[in-house]
């Protein structure tokens, strides 16, 4: 099946709408970003030139990114609302006169998308993007590494889904509890951009992830203390990342006071992940999942870190501009 091309020209009939500054609430994330460069990624789903043309790709990927950029809980919503709803037709290159595409079209779409696990290639194309207008600076770069637990969707109590895993933690009172779900094992900066993020069963130990994560460019690393070992050490060091790890005791070898000073001067810096976790949870639906199996959970918070950083860059954008671009190599 091939792919039309986006087209964001107006019809006439688009031209007798009044206009309104809420139609423009998306000019930003439309004017700051290269979108030619993400539909030549993503032509790559719909490689044959043969049978019925689907709707642009680059139109499918945009209605994904709305869901989460405004906490659309289903497909079927998200076909209403673009039957509508103004900035949204807008946004996707829709005109007054066209029908949206239905909710199986958007469920295929996200389904091919995640099959060829092209959330991570989109990624790195919005954040080398960032670099290249100086929003998202590489030199000096600061990895902040955590992982957050995402409940498996639920029916009467129970769930289905055999690839997630029971996840045991302690909170913040030190008292221990269980969740069965997966986990987002992600990696960001220090002004929150999401840099690195990997999907995995709830039960997959945290620490396991580290070099998945890291980016090879980071100056330092900050982390729990899940991270900390001597082997972890080794390796940052071997690397040249300075280790700003927070400690952990055991049995026969309590915490000293420097130790919990350390710990608490870390924690200043490592609570930034834990503030786009929150917004995961609150913003992008993140606190349960929407699909069964890893991959389609893997997908969609991949496309929650797209989401995350196209917005977050915006707002840098407005409110510093861009920067002489820099090199990304």
């Amino acid at each position: 099946m091939s792919s039309r091309l986006f087209d964001s020209k107006s019809c006439l009939s688009d031209w007798l709408m009044a206009d309104h500054k809420a139609l423009h609430a998306l000019d930003d994330v439309e004017n700051l970003f290269d979108w030619a460069s993400f539909e030549r990624r993503l032509k790559k789903l719909y490689p044959s030139h043969e049978g019925r043309p689907s709707h642009p790709v680059l139109m499918l990927f945009r209605i994904l990114l709305l869901g989460h950029l405004y906490k659309v809980t289903s497909d079927v919503q998200m076909e209403m609302l673009l039957a509508r709803d103004l900035l949204f037709r807008r946004f996707c290159g829709l005109s007054a006169d066209q029908q949206p595409p239905s909710h199986d079209t958007i469920s295929r779409f996200r389904r091919k998308l995640a099959a060829a696990k092209l959330w991570n290639n989109l990624l790195e194309e919005v954040n080398a993007q960032l670099m290249t207008k100086g929003i998202l600076i590489k030199a000096g770069q600061v990895s902040i590494m955590d992982a957050t637990v995402v409940e498996a969707h639920q029916v009467a109590g129970e769930t289905k889904d055999k690839e997630a895993g029971w996840c045991v933690k302690k909170d913040a009172r030190g008292k221990e509890g269980s969740t069965y779900g997966y986990k987002i094992h992600s990696n960001c900066d220090e002004d929150g951009f999401i840099l690195r993020q990997e999907v995995t069963s709830g039960n997959v130990y945290d620490g396991n992830k580290r070099d998945d994560l890291l980016t090879g460019d980071e100056s330092q690393l900050y982390a729990d203390s899940v991270y900390d070992s001597k082997e972890n050490r080794e390796t940052l060091k071997a690397r040249g990342i300075e280790n700003r790890v927070q400690r952990k005791g055991c049995r026969h070898k309590k915490l000293s006071e420097a130790d919990h000073a350390w710990n608490k001067e870390v924690a200043v810096t490592r609570a930034i992940i834990e503030h786009q976790f929150a917004e995961y949870k609150e913003r992008y639906g993140l606190r349960r999942t929407r699909f069964m199996g890893l991959l389609m959970n893997a997908a969609h918070a991949g496309l929650a870190a797209i989401a995350h950083n196209l917005k977050k860059g915006t707002r840098f954008y407005q409110l510093y501009g861009i920067r002489d671009a820099v090199s990304v190599g």
